[in-house]
């Protein structure tokens, strides 16, 4: 209830004091901000917590990790940090799959945003492949992060519901990529560079 309660700065400084003193009841200090966004135009409680996340990120360094409904809502996130001088290298569009218009994948990773195609799955996998491809085709592969977004617990199902595994990415989806002509210097991109650069702090002050 806080999130609708408090204004941008009191939300901002509440995960700033997550930050520096740890998450309760482990004091777990945190790698990055997760926030989430409907898809269209932001309502004033999605707009509010962008612009928490960005004056939190200033004082931190901290990655803004955003689930994002569509690419209409990614690119009015990334108005938001521009307008509160917030770098779009700090942000990370996630679900960026289920924005079919591939030329707004491309224009948040020219603006320096990540593009995060996740969910890759069996069902899903001829899709992430030609995601992940075209970005590569594209000269912005650099700008691209993947994740299985994978396992699930099903309360009240029997043993949990269908547990998907975690090495599908390892065993179905690298191979389908090195098929189309992905090198390994592409994959290295994929699975050591680019995440290594998205959750990296920033320098702050």
């Amino acid at each position: 209830r806080f999130a609708y309660s408090e204004s941008a700065d009191e939300l901002a400084l509440r995960w700033v004091r997550e930050f520096e003193d740890g998450i309760p009841p482990e004091n777990i200090r945190p790698g990055f901000m997760k926030i989430g966004v409907d898809s269209g135009l932001l309502s004033e409680i999605d707009a509010k917590l962008v612009r928490a996340a960005a004056r939190c990120h200033k004082r931190t360094g901290l990655a803004i990790a955003a689930h994002t409904g569509d690419g209409v809502a990614a690119m009015a996130e990334l108005d938001i940090l521009k307008e509160e001088g917030v770098s779009p290298s700090a942000f990370i569009w996630v679900h960026a799959q289920n924005e079919k218009d591939r030329s707004i994948h491309e224009r948040a990773a020219k603006l320096g945003a990540w593009v995060e195609f996740d969910g890759i799955s069996p069902d899903a996998l001829a899709q992430h492949v030609e995601l992940v491809m075209h970005m590569k085709r594209a000269g912005l592969l650099h700008r691209v992060l993947i994740s299985q977004d994978a396992g699930w617990y099903n309360v009240g199902e029997p043993g949990g519901g269908k547990f998907r595994g975690f090495d599908g990415l390892f065993t179905e989806f690298l191979p389908a990529l090195r098929k189309v002509g992905a090198a390994r210097r592409d994959l290295d991109t994929l699975l050591i560079e680019n995440p290594h650069q998205a959750l990296t702090l920033r320098e702050v002050g």
